[in-house]
Formats: C-alpha cells, structure tokens, sequence
C-alpha cells in the first residue's frame, strides 16, 4: 500500500470525528469524500468551470475534479490557490494528522474548504512543495 494510501491527510479527510461515519471506503481504507459526477461529461469540464463550481457551490466533485485533473506532485502552496481559486489555511496543531505515516515533524499541512458537505481537503508539503499525492487517487 502506498504512504499516499496510508495517510487519509495526505488526500481528503473528513472536517470531523463524527464526519467519518459519513465516509464510504475505496479501496484499500482510502475514504471517498466527493463521489464523482456521473451527470457531467468530463470532457465539457475546465480548470476554470471546475473553479467556479467549487467556489460558488462548493461542490465537492468539482474540488475531486481539480485534484485529479490541476493538482500534482511538487507543486506549491500558491499553486494550489490558483487551482481553487482560495488560499489554504495553514494548520498548526497538525500532529493528529502526521503521527504513523511517514511525515516529518517539519512537514506543513494546509486546508482547503469546506465543502457543502462539510469536509475539508487536507495536503502536506516538505521544504513548501507538495507530497505524497497521487491524482490517480481522485480520478
């Protein structure tokens, strides 16, 4: 299993504790958060139509579509604004989140969110570029 597959932070987690009940698992333990939109064509979808859903709905499969879709590997905490078209809010207390899975004390975790839902996106960055993250994960 992959550290990214291991760590639920490293993707999406839910915003509370009471939230995980609501999660339904994929795979191996990864938790899907956003179910994918069958309705629309994904060929029809943009960075900037996905944006604006995410924005004005806060509709989470726009927030999967521009995970599996704008966000990658090593990219920056202001590059992954420009994709939501927000800023992360840094976390401080953020041990919870990196105990048993292979980050650094120094690692830095950023929020994204919520949605209408209420669940938040949750990325980890090293020397202030993103890691363990896998857009297949959201596909």
């Amino acid at each position: 299993m992959s550290t990214f597959k291991g760590l639920i932070a490293a993707g999406l987690v839910c915003a509370a504790a009471g939230a995980w009940s609501g999660c339904e698992s994929v795979g191996k333990g990864t938790p899907q958060l956003f179910s994918k939109s069958s309705s629309e064509d994904s060929s029809k979808r943009t960075v900037d139509s996905e944006r604006r859903r995410y924005q004005t709905d806060r509709d989470p499969s726009a927030a999967r579509w521009l995970l599996a879709h704008s966000v990658r590997p090593h990219m920056t905490v202001k590059e992954i604004n420009d994709v939501f078209g927000e800023d992360g809010t840094r976390v401080h207390d953020d041990t919870w989140l990196k105990r048993g899975n292979g980050y650094r004390e120094d690692d830095t975790v950023y929020r994204w969110g919520p949605d209408k839902t209420g669940r938040d996106i949750y990325l980890v960055f090293r020397d202030k570029r993103l890691i363990n993250f896998d857009p297949k994960e959201f596909e």
